[in-house]
C-alpha cells in the first residue's frame, strides 16, 4: 500500500538524533566539568590549572567514544538501577513511626 504525498509530512533526520552536548551527553559531561573544576581549585597552581584542563579534555574524549557507541548508555543505566531488586512485594514497605519502640521496654536510666 502506498501512502499519498498528501499524508506525508517533511521529517528531518537529526528529529531522531539524541541531543548530545559537545558530542557528550550532558549529564556526564556536566560531571566531568565539576570534577575538573574541583581539582583545579584543589590544587590553585598553574600546575593543578593546567592538570584541571588536561582532565576535562581527556575526560571529555572518553565521553565522546562512549556516546559514539550507545549515545543514551548513562541514561539506561541509571533507570535500570530502579528496577535492580532482590524481589517485588505486593505492597509497599511502609515507614515504621518515630515513635515506636524497637525494645519494648522502658530502660531506667538512674
Amino acid at each position: 500500500m502506498e501512502i499519498p504525498d498528501v499524508f506525508c509530512a517533511a521529517f528531518h533526520e537529526s528529529s531522531n538524533r539524541p541531543h548530545l552536548l559537545l558530542g557528550c551527553e550532558p549529564t556526564a559531561l556536566g560531571i566531568a566539568f565539576v570534577v575538573s573544576i574541583v581539582t583545579g581549585y584543589s590544587v590553585p597552581t598553574w600546575w593543578g590549572i593546567g592538570g584541571a584542563m588536561l582532565l576535562f579534555f581527556f575526560l571529555r574524549q572518553i565521553l565522546r567514544e562512549m556516546a559514539k557507541e550507545d549515545p543514551h548508555l548513562l541514561a539506561v543505566h541509571h533507570s535500570s538501577q530502579r528496577y535492580h531488586q532482590g524481589f517485588w512485594t505486593a505492597k509497599p514497605h511502609r515507614a515504621k513511626r518515630w515513635r515506636t519502640r524497637l525494645g519494648g521496654s522502658k530502660r531506667d536510666v538512674s
